[in-house]
């Protein structure tokens, strides 16, 4: 069994990549978003109310909604 002490920053960052796409599925958080990734900073009430949704920090939130953006967009064939 690893240690916490012996994880790498690369192990910590990895584990937490994957957690947040656990916790908050890429189908599911565009399904929310409905195509609208242009989340302004300010809406907290958004951010709030997604973030409760899916049992995650705001931060959490914000970087999903982020790099669900940053994706390029679904070709139909």
């Amino acid at each position: 069994m690893i240690q916490i002490s012996q994880m790498s920053d690369e192990d910590e960052r990895e584990a937490n990549y994957f957690a947040m796409h656990l916790l908050v599925p890429s189908k599911m958080l565009q399904a929310d978003l409905q195509g609208d990734f242009s989340l302004n900073l300010f809406d907290d009430d958004r951010l709030d109310k997604l973030a409760k949704k899916y049992g995650v920090s705001r931060t959490v939130m914000f970087l999903r909604i982020h790099e669900e953006a940053a994706k390029p967009p679904k070709r139909v064939a």
